[in-house]
């Protein structure tokens, strides 16, 4: 048997992160990544969704841990169960370019209006992906280390966390051909581009690097920011670091 693992939590905790892209995509259009909804707040550039979605989907994913490490028996109870930096998975960061254009979730600037039409879902999405983090145990690096120890004391919750939300978006990709729109704003804004390019392959390598050293990747990293605190700043604050100098590099070789 596995001792470490817990199927069940795991499972429950990839249906939430599954909602939490279903909301996104259903509601807004696009693709719930988390690290391309973390740099447009940062004004790094990244995800096309309104500056004002991506602050309240990035506030949400606290919010949401935050949640269930209370129903859980609370933040000091989670502080002893995870001496480690407890952080890591990832799961929506898809990537792609060739974005169409958005006309009306970009303009939320232009009244109080158009700022709540990104901005709810947007938090009930990143809310939701919080929740779904902590439940499933993947705000602790060691879930993410011991899956990957295939010879040693292997935990697969990970793969349960995987199957969970796959399980919902699934059935969530199969109704999107038929929708006309989205249900809050007017196109959907999904990637259009299929081809594996040298940048892409290497910005994947690197990902699986950094997240197979640290245990952790932006969505754990920023929901544990009530979990344990001045670890996960560090991580939050190297990550976009880690943007900010892409993007200077892009700009000087443009």
């Amino acid at each position: 048997g596995y001792p470490e693992a817990a199927p069940l939590a795991g499972l429950a905790g990839g249906v939430l992160i599954g909602l939490a892209a279903a909301v996104m995509l259903l509601g807004l259009g696009r693709i719930a990544g988390v690290s391309g909804i973390a740099a447009k707040a940062a004004g790094l550039g990244g995800s096309g969704i309104a500056r004002s979605g991506a602050w309240t989907f990035v506030i949400g994913l606290p919010l949401g841990a935050l949640v269930v490490s209370m129903l859980q028996g609370g933040i000091e109870a989670r502080f002893a169960s995870a001496p480690v930096l407890p952080l890591d998975h990832c799961h929506a960061n898809l990537h792609g370019g060739g974005h169409r254009h958005c006309r009306r979730n970009e303009c939320a600037g232009h009244g109080g209006a158009a700022m709540t039409r990104p901005a709810l879902p947007a938090l009930v999405s990143g809310t939701l992906f919080g929740a779904g983090l902590a439940l499933g145990g993947m705000t602790d690096p060691a879930r993410v280390r011991g899956f990957l120890d295939l010879f040693g004391a292997w935990d697969p919750t990970l793969a349960f966390v995987m199957g969970g939300a796959v399980l919902v978006m699934a059935i969530v990709w199969r109704a999107v051909p038929r929708m006309q729109t989205p249900w809050l704003a007017e196109a959907f804004h999904l990637p259009t581009r299929a081809d594996l390019t040298p940048r892409l392959i290497g910005g994947a390598a690197l990902f699986g690097i950094g997240w197979g050293v640290a245990g952790l990747c932006p969505g754990p990293g920023i929901a544990a920011l009530v979990i344990e605190p001045g670890a996960a700043a560090i991580f939050v604050a190297a990550m976009l670091a880690g943007m900010a100098l892409v993007r200077l590099f892009e700009a000087k070789s443009a």
